[in-house]
C-alpha cells in the first residue's frame, strides 16, 4: 500500500549573512515526510536541524529549493496546517494568560464560537493531564507542565503537521521519559504527522519511525536515513535497540570529529 505524502522538501539550501559573509547552513536537502509518521531529524549541534523546522514552519525562506505540502501548495510563510512547539520552556506561552486561555489563544484568533473553543480546550486539557491546573499561570507550572501546555495549544488548532524543536531538552531525565511516552500516546491518538528535532540518539530511537542523520555544519546535508521497526513502547535494553544506537553513534561521532578537525585548521 502506497503511503500518502504529508510534505516534500525539494533540494533545499539555506544561507545566512553573518558579519557581511555568506554562511552556508544547509546544502541541497531533499526529504519526503509521510502522512501520520513520526519523523526524527538528528545531528550534531550546528548542523541546521532547527533551520529545517523553521523552513517547514514558514518562519524563514530557503535560499534555493522549495517545500511542498500534500495539497500541492508551496510553503511561503506560516500556516494553520503547521504548528510548532519550541525548546525554550515557557517562552512561547503568555505569562498573563492562564493554562486554559493559553490553549484557547489560537482558537480565539480563528474566531471560533465560544462554546466550540471551550469544548476543544477541555478536550486537550484532559489529553495532556492538565484539567486540574487550567487556572494556573505559566510561572506556576513545572517545565513538563509548560511543555504540555505548548503541545496542547498547538494540537488544539488541528494542524496537519506538528513540528517539535528539542521540546524536552531542558527537562530532567525522569520527566523527559514521561513526556516522551505521553507524546507517543498523543501522536497515536491524534494521527498527526510529527517532525521532531533532537541531538539525543536514545530519544530519536525511542520515538521515531524514521531517523535522518545530518552531517556536521557548515553546508549540512543528509548523511543517513534509518527506518526504526521496533514496537512501541520502545525497550532500550533489547539487542535491536542497542545495535541501532551504536550504528548511529558511530555516524554522529564521525561528523563531530570532522567538525573538530575543521576548527583546528
Amino acid at each position: 500500500m502506497e503511503q500518502e505524502v504529508a510534505l516534500e522538501i525539494r533540494n533545499i539550501s539555506k544561507n545566512f549573512v553573518a558579519d557581511k559573509k555568506q554562511e552556508e547552513v544547509l546544502d541541497n536537502i531533499s526529504l519526503t515526510i509521510y502522512r501520520g509518521e513520526f519523523f526524527i531529524i538528528l545531528g550534531p549541534s550546528g548542523c541546521g536541524k532547527t533551520t529545517i523546522l523553521k523552513l517547514i514552519a514558514g518562519f524563514i525562506d530557503p535560499t534555493a529549493g522549495k517545500i511542498v505540502m500534500a495539497n500541492g501548495q508551496e510553503v511561503r510563510g506560516p500556516g494553520r496546517d503547521r504548528g510548532m512547539v519550541f525548546q525554550a520552556l515557557g517562552e512561547s506561552l503568555f505569562p498573563w494568560r492562564n493554562v486554559h486561555r493559553n490553549i484557547e489563544f489560537g482558537l480565539s484568533m480563528a474566531k471560533l464560537p465560544k462554546l466550540q473553543r471551550q469544548r476543544i480546550v477541555e478536550e486537550y486539557l484532559v489529553k495532556v493531564g492538565l484539567r486540574k491546573h487550567e487556572k494556573k499561570y505559566p510561572p506556576e507550572l513545572s517545565g513538563g507542565m509548560q511543555q504540555r501546555v505548548q503541545i496542547a495549544r498547538v494540537l488544539a488548532n488541528n494542524p496537519e503537521v506538528l513540528l517539535l524543536d528539542e521540546p524536552f531538552a531542558a527537562l530532567d531525565a525522569q520527566t523527559r521519559k514521561i513526556m516522551q511516552r505521553e507524546l507517543v500516546t498523543l501522536w497515536r491518538d491524534e494521527r498527526k504527522t510529527v517532525i521532531f528535532v533532537t541531538h539525543d540518539i536514545r530519544e530519536a530511537i525511542s520515538l521515531g519511525q524514521r531517523v535522518v542523520v545530518m552531517t556536521a555544519g557548515p553546508r549540512s546535508c543528509i548523511k543517513e536515513l534509518y527506518e526504526v521497526k521496533l514496537p512501541y513502547p520502545r525497550d532500550e535494553t533489547t539487542s535491536e535497540f542497542i545495535l541501532l544506537l551504536k550504528r548511529i553513534e558511530q555516524d554522529i561521532e564521525k561528523e563531530v570529529k570532522k567538525l573538530l578537525e575543521q576548527q583546528l585548521l
